[in-house]
């Protein structure tokens, strides 16, 4: 399982995800691992599931609505929320 983080709490995970989310630039993120813990398959799934990632454009064109009416709007929303 990947997540986003606030901007700035820094990366969460194994010392092996850290080091391949580095290599690709990406921070503030939380990662958690179920079943086998190995290395070959934990690559395997951080691979995996970056392949499978989404743009917020992508996800706003296939709901039929703009990327602004996808951001939160109310204060306990918003929490977590930093445009950048």
């Amino acid at each position: 399982v990947v997540l986003m983080r606030r901007a700035g709490s820094g990366t969460r995970c194994s010392w092996l995800m850290w080091k391949i989310l580095n290599a690709f630039g990406i921070t503030d993120v939380s990662v958690k691992v179920h079943g086998s813990k190995n290395k070959i398959n934990q690559t395997r799934c951080i691979f995996n599931a970056l392949q499978r990632m989404v743009s917020a454009r992508d996800v706003a064109n296939n709901r039929g609505k703009r990327v602004l009416d996808m951001t939160p709007r109310s204060s306990i929303a918003q929490a977590g929320y930093r445009p950048d």
